[in-house]
């Protein structure tokens, strides 16, 4: 809670030196408070050094991070509507997978983990999300066995 105050009152009191400040620096500040369950205060550091049309970058990831974990989805959406599909990454790809799920809307939640599936075709995750948007869908035992074997036949 202390942490907390103190970085806003330095947002707040101090922007000058703030804005002097290395966004390396900021960065890794930043993924402490995501680690510290402090996402509020990424997003209010990160929020100025980005445009409506970033592009994707560190800063910009960890900035999507704390606006999954501040439960902003619709910031999120917004904040990444400007990108190509080409240009996401697997990370950004999981996290708009995350927030889709979280929204009950399962078919983008889908395209979201096949999109990161198609970048990084062995990570695990993106095919835990896959399977688990796609039983929240409704498809039974048999179609999700399915998704798994066509995996391993490609």
């Amino acid at each position: 809670q202390l942490l907390d105050e103190r970085a806003k009152s330095f947002l707040e009191l101090d922007s000058e030196k703030f804005y002097r400040m290395n966004p390396y620096a900021i960065l890794r500040l930043c993924e402490k408070f995501l680690e510290l369950g402090l996402p509020l205060n990424a997003f209010n550091y990160l929020e100025v050094f980005l445009d409506d049309e970033a592009w994707l970058s560190p800063i910009f990831e960890c900035y999507l991070s704390a606006l999954f974990a501040s439960e902003k989805f619709d910031l999120f959406l917004n904040k990444i509507k400007h990108l190509k599909k080409e240009d996401k990454t697997v990370s950004v790809c999981l996290i708009e997978a995350q927030v889709y799920e979280r929204l009950g809307e399962y078919e983008l939640s889908i395209q979201s983990a096949r999109a990161a599936i198609g970048i990084s075709p062995t990570y695990p995750y993106a095919w835990h999300l896959l399977l688990h948007a796609s039983r929240s869908k409704g498809l039974d035992k048999d179609e999700l066995k399915s998704i798994v074997q066509n995996k391993r036949n490609n």
